[in-house]
């Protein structure tokens, strides 16, 4: 079975619940493969940890939990968030 990554995308955009996206710096996986994501999800936000890889919830556990926590209660993220499509825009 071959995955087929346009029809995906389109999908994405029928997703209309806020969308938390996260990647950590140091992940060994490229940041365009979260970036296209987040263009894709109309409602998405991207927040990547500076001191993290692939496992931000283990290595940064306090900054990860309030991460979370602030977006679930709709309140303004400790990081940078950064909205889609295009470059990456930091918006809190």
């Amino acid at each position: 079975m071959n995955f087929e990554l346009a029809p995906f995308l389109e999908r994405l955009a029928a997703v209309r619940a806020p969308v938390l996206l996260t990647h950590g710096r140091c992940e060994g996986s490229p940041i365009d493969r979260v970036t296209v994501l987040r263009d894709a999800l109309p409602n998405a936000r991207l927040v990547v940890f500076e001191n993290s890889g692939h496992h931000a919830l283990e290595e940064e556990p306090e900054l990860f939990v309030s991460t979370l926590r602030a977006f679930l209660e709709d309140r303004p993220l400790p990081l940078p968030s950064y909205l889609g499509p295009g470059t990456l825009t930091e918006r809190r």
